[in-house]
């Protein structure tokens, strides 16, 4: 049987235009969604348009902080966590930045602000190709670090805040002792200033939540943003004592 060979409803007018066939003279198909499954598609459609545009898009994550506030070990734990998900990620240490990248370096204004500068060349490279850079650097200026915010763009600050007296209690790398002893000069937050961020997009104080904390509210905001998929926030927050493993 042809569609002209089905029954036509009384006023349809595909019988003479049969290239505008109507949904009046022909059954509803089986398979028609219901509004709820509408809706599911739809939500559906809008995740896979976030995979499609996100799921490979890299940002950079850029740590702040006084030396002994816990940059370095969020941003290995954050690293570690984005690993096991699949996406790849890249970690600028300030300590290792010193030692190859920025070799050569002192710690006056002017040599700091060029450290900065080349941390944030290498965050903007990697991140326009898709990569998630994490820089963990003591980055005490704020004119340094809004000059990183404009070159990469996708850029999210975190400000890690720690009081001066439980990073000299922490002082894992002696840096401290040795800024007592007289043997280091221009100290960040000792003898030269820290500038804290105005407008950082998360503060996280170390010294008041858990390592694990920590990361859980990093991701959450990670997610928040649209930087990263809601099932990076889904999982719980284990209890622990305040600040107890953060070094660096």
């Amino acid at each position: 049987m042809s569609l002209l060979d089905l029954p036509a409803t009384p006023g349809c007018s595909w019988r003479s235009s049969p290239r505008r066939c109507r949904p009046c003279c022909s059954p509803a198909p089986t398979g028609a969604l219901s509004a709820e499954g509408r809706s599911s598609r739809r939500s559906v459609r809008r995740e896979q348009r976030f995979m499609t545009t996100n799921a490979n898009s890299g940002f950079t994550l850029w740590f702040t902080g006084l030396s002994g506030a816990g940059k370095s070990t969020l941003a290995r734990a954050i690293e570690q966590r984005l690993r096991a998900r699949g996406r790849n990620v890249e970690v600028l240490d300030g300590d290792e930045v010193r030692t190859h990248l920025s070799k050569g370096l002192g710690f006056s204004r002017e040599d700091r602000d060029t450290n900065i500068k080349r941390i944030a060349f290498v965050c903007k490279l990697l991140t326009r190709n898709g990569v998630i850079c994490i820089s963990a650097a003591i980055s005490p200026y704020r004119e340094a670090r809004e000059w990183a915010r404009r070159e990469i763009g996708r850029f999210v600050e975190v400000y890690v805040k720690c009081p001066l007296e439980v990073c000299r209690a922490r002082d894992v790398k002696g840096l401290y002792r040795l800024v007592d002893e007289g043997k280091i000069k221009n100290f960040t937050g000792v003898d030269d200033p820290y500038e804290e961020p105005e407008r950082p997009e998360l503060v996280i104080e170390t010294d008041r939540e858990t390592p694990e904390q920590s990361v859980a509210r990093i991701f959450a905001k990670l997610v928040e943003l649209g930087y990263l998929e809601p099932e990076f926030a889904e999982e719980t927050v284990p209890a622990g004592q305040a600040g107890e493993s953060l070094a660096s």
